[in-house]
């Protein structure tokens, strides 16, 4: 059987996206997203939407299999394996100038939301 470990798990209202590293036997790792989305139906009933994409050769094509256009870090990182804190922290800083725009947070929060996860500042 194949084992599944977390690499990054994404909070956002209505749904959320977790990458995911699978061992190969050959080395190295895989990489995959799953995640749920909410929608409305034609009469307006509440429903949800699961989701995989295929796996892929490292944590940023992961990342943008979330969100191409790099507003991913608008989600709110709930968990951040510790072996990928300094690679996330590179490619949101890479998104952050261009992707600050999630209503109801600040950049200020969004930036403290993500060095936490990444332990990048003491709680």
């Amino acid at each position: 059987m194949v084992t599944k470990e977390l690499v990054l798990d994404l909070g956002v209202e209505g749904g959320g996206a977790s990458i995911y590293r699978i061992l190969l036997v050959s080395g190295g790792y895989q990489y995959h997203t799953e995640g749920s989305s909410m929608f409305l139906d034609d009469n307006d009933e509440e429903g949800w939407r699961s989701w995989t994409t295929e796996p892929v050769g490292n944590v940023q094509a992961a990342l943008h299999s979330i969100c191409p256009d790099g507003s991913w870090i608008n989600f709110c990182p709930i968990t951040v394996h510790r072996d990928y804190r300094s690679t996330i922290w590179l490619e949101v800083e890479k998104n952050l100038s261009a992707r600050m725009n999630a209503p109801g947070r600040s950049r200020q929060q969004t930036i403290h939301q993500w060095k936490e996860a990444c332990s990048l500042e003491q709680h």
